[in-house]
């Protein structure tokens, strides 16, 4: 008899957790042009100062310099700190220095970047400190995520953790090329709460960054999205939820669509030309070999 979602056995008690945005979406850093002006002014006070005959204007004029320096140390110091994730992200790019500069300026790449930083460091929260590598389904995802997939597989099989990993390492990618690099949005089901996809993807990458909605609606016409569906069973209960994918798709057609689900059966029509990828339930040599990561890392 062939066994039911729930009749398959679970390999972790507990679900794989969602990605969340922080309580706070954080907002944007100190543009370079805002150091250029502190440095012009500081010089320009100073300069007035030593050019003025005047007995009260040029103290005035160093004292406000001089807390004008003090201010760009305290930016310099305090929002424009090095962690060591950022150390270990320099260390990996591999950007000219042309692309680089575009980074240090723009304000959309700063947009870009910091989202990226937020979104990975959220993943790495709830990531499990072990991992049964999969090598031939990670494959088949990479081969499958420029015309994007349907992911499906039975409660327990591991769903949500193979997708989790395929978006950090979408991140990672995103990181180390900002200007040309899809810029993933996993999205829960919880979050399912508009008819609206574009404005679930809105909502979305605002509630991990304070993305502006007219530079979003830009990413969505230039195809820059990669837009990761995490629907469990959503669409067995709600199939007209892939019909709203698929008018999102058509008025977007530039954007990857990847979606993640239980087995199901679609109407013909669709969510046609993604790919469907399932996600084999595990071996009992799988199961044991988890089970003694599981027991090593609660140790």
């Amino acid at each position: 008899m062939k066994k039911t979602p729930s009749a398959i056995p679970r390999v972790n008690p507990d679900p794989q957790p969602d990605p969340s945005p922080p309580a706070e979406a954080r907002g944007s850093s100190p543009s370079l042009w805002l150091y250029a002006a502190l440095v012009f002014f500081a010089v320009l006070f100073l300069s007035l100062a030593f050019r003025m005959d005047h007995r009260d204007w040029p103290g005035f004029l160093i004292n406000l310099s001089s807390e004008i320096i003090g201010a760009l140390i305290i930016l310099i110091l305090v929002d424009r700190r090095l962690r060591d994730r950022d150390v270990r992200l320099l260390r990996g790019f591999k950007a000219t220095t042309a692309m680089t500069l575009r980074r240090m300026v723009s304000r959309e790449m700063r947009h870009i970047v910091s989202y990226g930083r937020i979104l990975d460091h959220q993943l790495e929260a709830i990531e499990r400190p072990y991992y049964l590598p999969r090598p031939g389904l990670d494959h088949l995802l990479e081969e499958a995520k420029t015309m994007g997939f349907i992911l499906t597989g039975a409660s327990g099989s591991g769903k949500s953790v193979v997708l989790q990993r395929f978006t950090r390492h979408q991140v990672e990618d995103l990181l180390m090329r900002p200007g040309t690099s899809p810029i993933p949005v996993i999205v829960p089901s919880k979050n399912w709460k508009d008819p609206d996809v574009t404005e679930i993807l809105k909502h979305t990458i605002q509630g991990y960054h304070n993305v502006p909605g007219r530079l979003i609606d830009k990413w969505l016409l230039r195809g820059r999205l990669m837009c990761i569906f995490d629907f469990v069973d959503e669409l067995t209960v709600n199939p007209d939820l892939a019909g709203k994918i698929d008018d999102f798709r058509r008025s977007y057609p530039l954007n990857r669509v990847i979606v993640s689900t239980w087995p199901l059966r679609l109407k013909s029509d669709c969510l046609q030309g993604l790919n469907r990828i399932d996600v084999p339930a595990f071996t009992a040599d799988e199961i044991r070999r988890i089970r003694q990561m599981r027991l090593r890392a609660s140790a």
